[in-house]
């Protein structure tokens, strides 16, 4: 029997388009012509801030986006949401959900929102049950307590989430298995993502926030007691390119992050490396490691985790056939683009 070589139109939506991943993910969209077996694709970005040009002009063959421009659409507004897919020149193949409001005091100040936005069941149930969902979810869902998590770990005890955020992200999960079919979605539980700045977001990373306070010798605090396997914006990129294309193959949870358990403090100091050169190991004078488990506490704050170490041997299995690495912390910030100062 021979196998069909018709290529075919994917139309993917990307919500949270003008955020730090959206905007990386933009850009490699726009400049990246689509695999031999899609003919066409065509790129519809929302955004919940105000209506803004593209990244980047749709230079590769084969891509185009609607309008031209990052639209304005409010996720927790059914008019918002109905206007907006109506307007669209061709249904919806697959989306990439990744808006989210993903401060941890954030979503712990405004429950109802964070879970309107985190999990937007207006979108969901307004596409046809046809669609496919690439979701950013997060390391957040397990407790922090008993690392290191596989996707198997689904037991009441540390699939557990101790704040808002986490929450939201987990009632996500399950919203999504059960409005759409689990052969439909892939969901990706993301550590903390590090890179090199995105142009037009407001939000960086917080390789960005390092490197200016080591460059202006400000004063910095930073945990030294929560730990994480902290992921480059690049190689999320590369996850989620992967699975558009594949994304009919290997539906399913993924964890998503490097390949190493780090905290702050060891990401400081590589930071602090790649800025004054591999050589110099000394801590700077400016830089200060605390541990958050010591802070007096406070009325409402959210908490964080200790560790939520992923295991993420089922995502890198899945990627080396496409040639992709989850990089360690060093690499990471290898690629961050950061500038070494003038001495």
């Amino acid at each position: 029997m021979k196998m069909s070589t018709e290529k075919t139109i994917q139309s993917i939506l990307v919500t949270g388009a003008s955020g730090y991943v959206g905007q990386h993910l933009l850009e490699y969209l726009c400049q990246t012509e689509p695999p031999a077996s899609i003919a066409k694709r065509e790129i519809v970005a929302w955004s919940s801030t105000s209506s803004t040009l593209a990244p980047t002009p749709c230079m590769a063959k084969g891509v185009t986006m609607e309008g031209g421009i990052i639209e304005a659409v409010d996720l927790t507004n059914s008019v918002s949401v109905t206007e907006a897919l109506a307007r669209l020149s061709s249904p919806v193949h697959v989306v990439v959900h990744l808006a989210a409001i993903s401060g941890l005091q954030a979503c712990q100040d405004d429950p109802v929102r964070a879970l309107a936005t985190n999990h937007p069941t207006i979108l969901w149930e307004a596409l046809p049950n046809t669609t496919r969902v690439i979701a950013m979810s997060t390391d957040q869902v397990y407790d922090g307590f008993h690392p290191p998590y596989s996707e198997a770990d689904a037991s009441s005890e540390t699939l557990s989430p101790i704040n808002v955020y986490g929450e939201t992200k987990l009632a996500m999960e399950q919203g999504l298995m059960e409005l759409f079919s689990p052969q439909q979605c892939v969901i990706l539980r993301s550590s903390l993502i590090l890179g090199s700045p995105a142009v037009h977001s407001k939000k960086q990373s917080f390789v960005q926030f390092l490197e200016t306070q080591l460059l202006e010798k400000k004063e910095t605090n930073v945990f030294t007691d929560e730990y994480r396997s902290v992921v480059s914006v690049t190689n999320v990129v590369q996850v989620i390119s992967y699975f558009l294309e594949h994304n009919k193959e290997s539906p399913g949870i993924y964890n998503m992050g490097g390949s190493e358990s780090v905290n702050r403090w060891d990401i400081a100091l590589a930071v602090h490396r790649q800025l004054w050169g591999d050589d110099d190991h000394e801590t700077p004078s400016n830089l200060h490691g605390i541990e958050r488990s010591k802070l007096p506490k406070t009325p409402n704050a959210a908490p964080s985790p200790p560790n939520i170490t992923m295991e993420i041997g089922k995502l890198q299995t899945l990627l080396q056939s496409a040639g992709i690495q989850l990089w360690g912390l060093n690499d990471t910030i290898h690629h961050c683009n950061l500038s070494r100062p003038q001495l």
